[in-house]
């Protein structure tokens, strides 16, 4: 085989699994983002959770505690940050607790590094 004929089909071969690739993702900008067909359950969604906390034998001593967690609703968010807020600060009485859900970027996709830029 002569250098030009091996250079078409190298050209060839690029230019078919590009098209291939096109064809089974549909949408190369989605190709990351494509639900796996495995995931049954909602992804759980990222809460910032601020606990208010006072402590038990002064009332001038205050803590403010945050928390980014990983939960399927607000509730679930708040009553996991506070278990482990009440293991963490004996003497500490709870106050108040807030939980706001965040907007997370997703991550770049690992194939495509530029995708998500």
């Amino acid at each position: 085989m002569t250098t030009t004929l091996k250079n078409r089909a190298a050209d060839l071969f690029a230019g078919l699994a590009v098209a291939f690739a096109l064809a089974v993702t549909h949408d190369p900008a989605s190709a990351c983002s494509m639900p796996s067909p495995v995931q049954s359950t909602p992804a759980a969604q990222q809460f910032m959770v601020s606990v208010v906390l006072q402590r038990e034998d002064s009332r001038a001593t205050i803590k403010l505690v945050h928390a980014q967690v990983a939960a399927h609703e607000k509730k679930e968010a708040m009553s996991r940050t506070l278990r482990q807020v009440k293991a963490q600060y004996p003497g500490y009485a709870v106050l108040d607790v807030i939980a706001t859900a965040l907007q997370v970027r997703p991550e770049a996709c690992a194939a495509r590094p530029g995708l998500n830029a």
